[in-house]
């Protein structure tokens, strides 16, 4: 079956300096569960502040080739 593409944004995103710190911080630490890590990599990807990259939920999937929430069982 072949992959929908996904270029909606569900959530529109934007953190402020203080949250894109933490969340790189725990990025930084690494020794967190990797439903953890994994979330915080989505924030920062999503976050369409000046410093943000504001990617679609489809080319967030794809950059972290992952599966969309959907399909996770």
């Amino acid at each position: 079956m072949a992959r929908e593409a996904i270029e909606v944004k569900r959530y529109v995103v934007r953190l402020t300096g203080d949250e894109r710190a933490h969340l790189e911080a725990i990025l930084r630490k690494g020794n967190l569960r990797a439903k953890t890590l994994i979330k915080a990599r989505i924030l920062l990807k999503a976050d369409v502040s000046e410093v943000g990259e504001g990617l679609s939920d489809g080319e967030i999937i794809e950059q972290l080739e992952t599966l969309p929430p959907d399909s996770v069982q």
